[in-house]
């Protein structure tokens, strides 16, 4: 039996939705990181996040502005 999101209740559908995108910031911070130190597979890590960032998949799971939260992401690596 396969498990959609019809059969899972909207708050279960939230919380997955949720950790999907902690652990792409998640791995966005630790690529950032890598990049600035010449890893060119941590720049493409960081690529690939951004793209997951301001895909349609993305705006579907949450209301937060793509740009925005690049940007604070970026500022947080530069200030430690």
């Amino acid at each position: 039996m396969e498990l959609n999101a019809e059969d899972m209740d909207d708050s279960a559908c939230v919380n997955l939705g949720n950790a999907i995108i902690m652990q792409a910031v998640k791995d966005y911070r630790h690529a950032l990181g890598s990049a600035g130190r010449g890893n060119r597979g941590a720049r493409a890590e960081v690529r690939e996040c951004e793209e997951f960032f301001r895909s349609g998949w993305f705006g579907k799971l949450t209301k937060i502005d793509p740009e925005y939260l690049i940007k604070r992401l970026k500022e947080e690596d530069q200030h430690g």
